[in-house]
């Protein structure tokens, strides 16, 4: 694998990053709007729709780059996945973790459809009844699916990337684990 390739291997791990962090931090916000919403605080309720409605649709948006198997979206986790096999030899990976890895992906890729049905007919075009899409969205796709996909996505992206820049830099993971355990043992004493 050349500099050049690896380079081009960092910007798309890189560009998947950013989808799944702003994926994730809209779905946060959406959530959040949502259970203020429920608990019809004093705030005015149109306002807050509207923005959970923003959120839910970049959410949306964002989980269809990363979930569609489409050869248009550059940045698909499939795509990422294909490179990884194709390297596998000197990433030090097995085909059988890859394999697991899209197994982990591909069993949410029924509310993947839902994702790519609600974006493409709903979310793809701008329109101002943001009330009904969003009732829609809910309807459709639960709080608890797409927590289940994040956790998954986040899952696989730490793990894979624990490995590959372990390859890439010679980086130790045993001495990474070992030192975020120590940090994390110092944060629970001082609590």
């Amino acid at each position: 694998m050349t500099q050049e390739d690896l380079k081009e291997f960092k910007r798309y791990n890189d560009q998947l990053y950013q989808l799944i962090t702003s994926a994730t931090q809209s779905y946060l916000l959406a959530r959040t709007l949502s259970d203020v919403n429920e608990n019809e605080c004093s705030l005015d309720i149109k306002f807050i729709m509207y923005h959970e409605h923003l959120y839910i649709k970049n959410t949306v948006i964002d989980l269809y780059k990363i979930l569609s198997n489409n050869k248009n979206e550059r940045y698909n986790i499939f795509k990422y996945l294909n490179k990884i096999e194709l390297n596998k030899k000197y990433f030090n990976i097995t085909i059988e973790q890859i394999k697991a890895w899209k197994e982990n992906i591909e069993r949410h890729q029924s509310k993947a459809t839902i994702i790519t049905n609600l974006r493409s007919k709903y979310y793809a075009h701008i329109d101002s009844d943001h009330s009904e899409y969003l009732k829609i969205a809910r309807d459709v796709i639960s709080w608890d699916d797409y927590e289940n996909i994040f956790c998954d996505l986040q899952d696989f992206y730490i793990e894979s990337n624990l490995i590959l820049y372990r390859e890439i830099t010679g980086f130790k993971v045993s001495i990474a684990v070992e030192y975020f355990k120590s940090i994390l043992t110092t944060f629970q004493n001082k609590l």
